[in-house]
């Protein structure tokens, strides 16, 4: 007994266990999961109503053809009819509803709803003619197991729609005078029908719940791997990746800057004040660059030590210069109290620039901003040095 208590146990909580967990997500998460499964009752309508849509025509052909009772005719034909309609409605109207560019979870949920509700209704119009005709029960399985087994509807919606289904069938039955045993199966389909559907979407909502939880998480490890952790700018890989991201955009040659910063006697200021008042200079520096640098195509980087790297797309090589002496003279006016001065009280900022047409190879272009950095430094720091060229350097990589 203690055991079969246990297994029960067990089996709802693997039922119901989601809705604790439910819980713990975000209302945005929650609101993703919903939207993905109306749309998804929506697409199953298409298949579902096709089907049915053709068993419907096969059966009225049939029974057009090897029925000799006038009145089974005129009982089927209208019924039949109307199933027809409400099966090309369903796809008509599941087409027009996924072909929008925005789905609203509203709309599809009217959609499979009404469409559940009314194809209920009218498998419960064919089961009353089967009764009535052959005494047989069997569509009010089928319609038990076709409602579980397709639309994914929630614990209310299923345990609606099948009391609803058994109440009728209840009348039916009665009506018809059928036998007690026929009528204990009712209730007892209902309850299994119910536990399918239940054990149906609970699967399927965990999983895209736990779908988009990993979508999540495999963005923030590529963030991550994108991300410097002190400045919060992109590294080397990311200030790559974006531009293979951005490039392609332009259907035209642009003209591509690169502004390698780098903060002057860095070493001796670490010296001075310790690491960590270091970092706290990095971070200055850094949301200085970043805030100079807010076009829509700019990419600010740390790309290493002291070195900030920024790409300049869609540029002039005035504008690019414009744009380092801002840098300089905007991290002068932070005012951080420099190691010595040799260079100036303040900390203070050298600057490499460069620029090309695109195509260019990444390397290439660094190199040159790289080697006008040394130029900068080497002409008393403080300073911006440039190097421009027309010519392409071959493809960006």
């Amino acid at each position: 007994m203690i055991f079969i208590k246990r297994i029960f146990r067990e089996e709802k909580e693997g039922l119901f266990r989601f809705q604790t967990a439910q819980q713990e997500h975000s209302p945005e998460l929650e609101k993703k999961v919903a939207l993905k499964i109306a749309k998804n009752n929506v697409k199953r309508l298409i298949p579902f109503a096709a089907i049915i849509l053709l068993i419907e025509i096969i059966n009225q052909i049939t029974i057009l053809l090897t029925s000799s009772e006038d009145s089974l005719r005129a009982a089927y034909l209208p019924a039949g009819i109307l199933m027809i309609l409400l099966m090309v409605s369903a796809i008509l109207l599941a087409y027009l509803v996924l072909r929008r560019s925005f789905a609203a979870a509203g709309h599809c949920r009217l959609l499979y709803r009404s469409f559940w509700w009314l194809f209920s209704l009218g498998m419960l119009v064919f089961i009353w003619l089967e009764i009535c005709t052959r005494g047989s029960t069997n569509n009010f399985i089928y319609l038990l197991i076709l409602t579980a087994a397709f639309p994914l509807l929630t614990w209310k919606e299923s345990l609606l729609l099948f009391c609803a289904d058994t109440a009728v069938m209840f009348s039916f039955a009665l009506y018809s005078g059928l036998a007690p045993q026929q009528m204990l199966q009712f209730p007892l389909i209902a309850i299994f029908a119910w536990i399918l559907s239940r054990m149906l979407y609970s699967s399927y909502k965990m999983n895209e719940i736990m779908m988009a939880q990993l979508k999540i998480s495999n963005q923030k490890l590529m963030d991550l791997a994108r991300t410097d952790p002190l400045t919060g700018l992109c590294n080397r890989r990311g200030i790559q990746e974006q531009l293979q991201e951005i490039l392609p955009r332009f259907d035209h040659p642009v003209r591509t800057g690169f502004l390698m910063i780098d903060i002057d006697l860095f070493k001796k200021y670490n010296d001075r004040f310790g690491h960590e008042q270091g970092d706290q200079c990095l971070k200055k520096v850094a949301d200085t660059v970043k805030e100079c640098t807010k076009g829509p195509y700019d990419i600010t980087s740390r790309y290493g030590g002291e070195e900030f790297l920024v790409a300049l797309v869609d540029y002039s090589p005035d504008e690019i210069l414009r744009m380092a002496e801002r840098i300089l003279s905007e991290i002068l006016a932070l005012k951080l109290p420099a190691a010595d001065d040799e260079v100036s009280p303040f900390v203070t900022v050298s600057i490499g620039a460069a620029s090309v047409m695109t195509p260019f190879d990444f390397i290439t272009l660094y190199e040159q901003a790289d080697r006008a950095l040394y130029r900068a430094k080497n002409s008393g720091r403080n300073c911006v040095a440039m190097n421009c060229s027309g010519q392409d350097t071959g493809n960006f990589s």
